[in-house]
């Protein structure tokens, strides 16, 4: 999920000023917010929990609710893991070319030609192994 810079800065702003997610909606279509509450442990406690709003389509969030209603999950927990999971992927991502990039600098490299032989020699002993 991605909002403008302009959005979060927004949004950022009026949380900074204690004006809670109620307000970061506030001049914009507010049946498109959701809100979120994010937790920092895995058992989702309350008291561990932070709120976050967002913007989404009515299209996505007739989904979520629908999801919320077949599954009896909350769609605020279905919100938070599904930007949970999104974030983890994401941050794997970027910290594994930030190692590439790192390896590179260093010079620990392989040329392509040898990748390749390689991959093809594992797939001719795949190939040969089923047969």
């Amino acid at each position: 999920m991605t909002i403008p810079d302009a959005v979060a800065a927004e949004q950022s702003r009026l949380l900074a000023e204690g004006l809670g997610p109620d307000h970061a909606c506030r001049g914009t279509k507010a049946a498109n917010c959701v809100t979120l509450y994010t937790s920092d442990s895995k058992e989702r406690d309350v008291g561990a929990s932070t709120t976050m709003t967002i913007r989404v389509t009515p299209d996505l969030k007739e989904k979520l609710g629908r999801l919320a209603q077949n599954t009896r999950r909350t769609k605020s927990y279905l919100a938070a893991e599904a930007v949970e999971a999104y974030v983890n992927r994401e941050l794997q991502i970027i910290e594994g070319i930030q190692r590439g990039l790192v390896d590179s600098e260093a010079g620990r490299v392989t040329p392509h030609k040898d990748a390749m032989d390689r991959i093809d020699a594992a797939i001719a002993a795949a190939s040969a192994k089923a047969r």
